[in-house]
Formats: structure tokens, sequence, C-alpha cells
């Protein structure tokens, strides 16, 4: 006669199975969503929302919520520039994943490389996570721009009569003039103005038209 203790242990046995095995494919899941994990280094860079915004660097944005808390803080400072407060905002318009903890704990957590601005990248390595340093990837794609050229802008954003866009590496460009009543995806521009600081670039042009 079969004890009545042998299903359950046998039941049990199962459950635990099953319980490991959809344990595994959450984390697997996790991991197929190629995280990136922003140090703070970046973000007080000021530029990495736009080049995720631009998709010169591709995945989901993953920040800490000590990281949270000091985009909030600088966001109601009056001793911050606007321009860097606009990138900060920016920052927080993406599919951000906030996680609690120690950085580096996030990116083993998410088995996922850190996007930095150089600052600790040394550290991190040594802990065996991959750095993706934002400066490098800001020379690397950064065009150069001059009065006059006339460039491609995308991302448009169209208000009542003015339009935004960005360049593909994440340039913020304002346009006037007679903007187009169907409002396309891009528009061809000409450069009339360029501002550049170690916290952003901004570009005004008027829209091309046929000229």
């Amino acid at each position: 006669m079969i004890s009545p203790v042998f299903p359950v242990v046998i039941l049990g046995f199962v459950g635990w199975i099953l319980a490991i095995f959809f344990m595994s494919r959450c984390i697997k899941t996790e991991q197929e969503k190629n995280y990136k994990a922003i140090h703070l280094s970046a973000i007080k860079d000021g530029r990495v929302g736009r080049l995720f915004k631009s998709g010169i660097i591709e995945g989901m944005p993953v920040v800490s919520e000590k990281a949270v808390k000091r985009v909030s803080q600088y966001l109601e400072s009056d001793a911050i520039p606007e321009g860097f407060k606009d990138d900060l905002r920016v920052l927080n318009e993406l599919d951000l994943k906030i996680m609690k903890g120690n950085f580096s704990d996030i990116c083993k957590i998410l088995n996922c490389p850190a996007i930095t601005a150089g600052k600790d990248k040394d550290e991190l390595k040594v802990q065996g996570i991959d750095c993706i340093n934002i400066k490098d990837l800001d020379s690397i794609g950064k065009s150069n721009i001059v009065k006059g050229e006339r460039i491609c802008v995308n991302y448009m954003d169209y208000g009542y009569d003015t339009a935004r866009g960005y360049l593909r590496d994440g340039t913020l460009v304002e346009i006037k003039g007679e903007i187009p009543k169907n409002q396309p995806v891009s528009l061809e521009c000409i450069v009339e103005a360029i501002i550049e600081s170690r916290f952003n670039r901004k570009v005004w042009a008027k829209f091309a038209e046929n000229d």
C-alpha cells in the first residue's frame, strides 16, 4: 500500500521544478531586453537621454532610485543651467526601468553594460562590468555642422507655428520659417546659428523649402 505522504512529496517536487523553470524563463526574458544601466556620471554629462532617443545607444535604459532622486534635485535647483535641465527632461521622457540598490549590483543582476562618462569606469571594469564611455560615443557620432549648411532633421515635434527635431547624433534643432502643413517626419533645413557647451549642442535652422 502506497503511503498517503508519497503523492504529497511527488507533487511538492514537481512544484519546485515548475517554479525553477518559470524563474529561469523570467531571468532569460529580462536578459533579452538589452538593458543598459546609466551611471550617474553619464547623467551629469547631460547627453545620454538624447543618445538613447536618437538611437545611437540602443536598448532599454536602466537607472537607480538614487539617480532618479538626483535628477529631481537638479531639475528643482535654480543653480542648474536650463540647457542641462532640458537634457534631463529628455531622459525622464524615456521608458526607464528604475531599480533599487547599488549601481554595480544592478548591472550584475541584469547582466548588462554600464553607460558612463569616464568616471568610475575602471572601478566597474574591475568588478567584471562592461562599460560604454558616452564621451567616446559622442566623439564618434557627433557630426560637424557649420552655418549655412543643409541638414536633415528627424523625430519632428510640431507646435502651432514652430517645429523642433533632432539630428542623428541627438543634437536638438529649433526650426523656423514656413513649416509644411502636412507635418512630415523629417525636414530639410538650413543652419542659421549654433550654440555648443560642455552640456549640450543646440542648432537653430530655417526650413529650406525648395531654395
